[in-house]
């Protein structure tokens, strides 16, 4: 019987907290870069809830595509094309919550290089996830389903 593999409340609740907190790191370089103010933990917050956002989004359309192609025969994407097809939605919520947050001090050139720097934390810190859900335990459960 297959198993479906999710996070738990308490891997959900450390991914929340990672983000936020990785976010709030990086809103304080780029305050350094702008001479800004922002509230780190206020980008953070908004930055992970447009991130959650975006990743529902992304998730239906992959959804919807694996069971189209379960129609033809063939299997969903694998972990790499999907982490690689989360570029562009990533890409875009960062520019739009950057552009929200830092525009007025930043140039275009530096804005698209601060977009390109929040995509790499993102996946960054996907990583730490990564690395948390291997070291300790209680972070998944398995379900069966048919």
């Amino acid at each position: 019987m297959p198993m479906l593999t999710l996070p738990t409340p308490l891997a959900a609740l450390a991914y929340t907290a990672v983000k936020v907190v990785g976010y709030a790191e990086i809103a304080r370089v780029f305050n350094k870069i702008t001479r800004l103010d922002v509230s780190p933990y206020k980008f953070g917050a908004i930055k992970t809830a447009f991130g959650l956002m975006g990743s529902v989004g992304y998730l239906v359309i992959i959804l919807l595509l694996s069971a189209l192609l379960s129609v033809f025969g063939t299997n969903g994407p694998s972990t790499t094309t999907l982490f690689v097809g989360a570029i562009p939605v990533r890409f875009l919520v960062w520019a739009f919550v950057l552009d929200r947050y830092y525009s007025s001090r930043m140039t275009p050139k530096l804005l698209l290089a601060a977009t390109g720097a929040g995509v790499t934390w993102s996946y960054a810190l996907d990583g730490v996830m990564w690395l948390a859900y291997k070291i300790f335990p209680g972070m998944i459960v398995e379900l069966p389903f048919c």
